[in-house]
Order: C-alpha cells, then structure tokens, then sequence
C-alpha cells in the first residue's frame, strides 16, 4: 500500500504542525501539544494517513482521552464532533492542501477521516501534490477536460 504523508496545520492560527525534528515512518511528523489530567507535552504524530504510530513525551493510559493544543497559539483543537467507534471527541487539523483531518482524543481508538468542503477542487489539488495519476484514472480524463 502506498504511504499518503499529509501535512497540516492549525484550524486557527493556520500555522503549520509539522514537526520536521521528528521522523516517524519516513517523513517529518505532526506536533502538537497534548493534555491528560495535569500533564502536558508534546505528542508527535505520524504524518502518514492510517498510521497510527506516535511518540509521546507522556504517558496516557490506554482508552484515557486527551486535550489536543495548537503548539503555537494554544487553541483547543477539540471539536464538538464525537468519534462513531468510541463517543470522545475528535481532534480537527486542516490539511494544507485544503480539507480537514479528523482524530479521535482518545488513546488507542484508531478512528479517524479526511472531510472535504470542495470534493472535487480538493481531490484534484490531493492527486497533482502526490502525483498519483495514472494514464487508467478516470480522473485523469476529468482533470484535462477542466479548463
């Protein structure tokens, strides 16, 4: 399967979370601020789409859930949507190339999903960042027709 790195950045402040001091998988890693009871650190995320592998500077309880915080400006990036699998709730990041990156705040609970505003522009911006076309790809066809 081939690895999809996405790069985000803060909902508010729109700075980027990319933590370029960490590699996890192969490519710079998403930071953010992370809270559990009175402990605060930092927690580094895979950029990888469907990796859920992390490194975190403290320690959380498997099925404990976490305040999510923008490393620059502080802002709660908790939403008020609740994950589908486990009811805690999720943590929103913009990705860069437009749309948002969802996350379950809870330890061990693997839930997560892209949501578009722009299905389309998003998903022609997704396929020329990662040069995914191929001359079989329906949208391929699509992409040329636009003017």
């Amino acid at each position: 399967m081939m690895k999809v790195p996405l790069s985000v950045q803060c909902p508010y402040c729109k700075h980027s979370l990319m933590g370029s001091d960490k590699i996890i998988d192969g490519y710079s890693s998403v930071r953010v601020i992370i809270q559990y009871g009175n402990k605060r650190g930092t927690l580094f995320l895979s950029s990888v789409y469907d990796s859920h592998n992390n490194v975190s500077e403290i320690d959380v309880p498997l099925d404990e859930k976490v305040l999510f915080f923008c490393p620059l400006c502080n802002s709660d990036l908790l939403t008020t949507s609740l994950c589908d699998k486990c009811n805690a709730p999720m943590a929103s990041f913009e990705l860069s190339q437009g749309g948002k990156l969802n996350i379950c705040s809870r330890r061990g609970c693997k839930q997560h999903f892209i949501k578009f505003a722009d299905l389309a522009r998003e998903i022609s911006v997704l396929y020329d960042v990662y040069d995914v076309y191929s001359v079989s790809s329906p949208l391929l066809l699509t992409k040329k027709s636009i003017p």
